[in-house]
């Protein structure tokens, strides 16, 4: 049969002889290459039959764990921790079981050590807690207060706690604004507080829908304020609270007052923020203008 046609093809007998010879020949030498030294061989130990080499078969025998002349690793582990044993035995004493007391709740339990080197220690304890028990003897303080007299102080100071307002003592080099750590966590709540508070008093309100109420003038003139990363014009106009939003948190002031329009007033950024958080007017005044704000618009 062609291999590329898949018919039968009719061959001369001269020709037929030699296609039969080199196909013989190629079978055998595949053959040889495959199965080269592959046999059917038993272990005489554990009586398992494989079909591999020569070398693995011998590598097999030599760790077979039924061979009893073989190189057994778990073996040999054993029996090397069995010399092991046998020499600590012989050098400090088969381990044993002895009654002891603890020093410092006079508590009896036992521990185990080797018999030629008990007792191990000069005191032994029932638990960590009272391992950690230390009495400070006169002669331990006194070295101590020897050892730490020629010891250069760090300067302290007084500061004053960013919450309570309290006096407190500390060593100058040290970064604390609070006087514990109640005061840090107390401080840090009412600080959330006020940023919500702070978001609620922000204005709300379009600049240019009331042109009669703002001087607009100003704006012309010198335009919005403008951070140095989106403009640049810090010489801008903002809008400023004439009662500040910390009076307004200081004295529970509803934030609608603080936001409404009639407590707005346009001014350059830098007198801004100078003004800080003073009031430019009473509370009073503000009153009567949100209520002739809300009257006439």
């Amino acid at each position: 049969m062609c291999w590329d046609t898949g018919k039968t093809c009719n061959f001369s007998p001269a020709s037929s002889i030699l296609v039969d010879s080199i196909l013989n020949f190629s079978s055998i030498f595949v053959g040889s290459i495959l199965y080269k030294g592959m046999e059917k061989r038993t272990c005489k130990h554990c009586e398992e039959t494989f079909e591999v080499s020569g070398r693995t078969f011998s590598n097999h025998v030599r760790w077979c764990d039924k061979n009893p002349k073989g190189t057994n690793k778990k073996k040999f582990s054993d029996q090397q921790k069995l010399n092991i044993n046998n020499f600590y035995d012989d050098k400090l004493g088969e381990n044993k079981s002895f009654q002891v007391c603890c020093f410092n709740c006079n508590k009896s339990f036992e521990v185990t050590e080797r018999e030629k080197q008990f007792p191990k220690r000069e005191k032994y304890y029932c638990s960590r807690s009272c391992s950690n028990v230390r009495v400070i003897s006169k002669e331990l303080r006194s070295k101590i207060s020897s050892s730490l007299s020629g010891r250069i102080k760090v300067p302290r100071e007084i500061r004053v706690c960013k919450n309570c307002n309290s006096d407190f003592e500390i060593k100058y080099t040290s970064k604390r604004i609070f006087c514990s750590k109640s005061c840090h966590v107390e401080f840090c709540k009412s600080d959330n507080e006020y940023i919500t508070y702070k978001r609620k008093c922000e204005f709300a309100f379009n600049i240019w829908d009331y042109p009669d109420d703002f001087d607009l003038s100003l704006i012309y003139k010198y335009g919005f304020y403008k951070p140095k990363n989106k403009g640049d014009n810090l010489n801008g106009v903002s809008r400023d609270h004439k009662i500040s939003v910390m009076f307004g948190w200081e004295n529970d002031i509803d934030p609608k007052i603080i936001s409404h329009p009639a407590n707005c007033k346009l001014m350059q950024h830098p007198e801004n923020i100078g003004k800080n958080k003073k009031c430019s007017v009473l509370l009073e005044q503000l009153e009567k203008d949100i209520k002739q704000w809300d009257s006439t618009h």
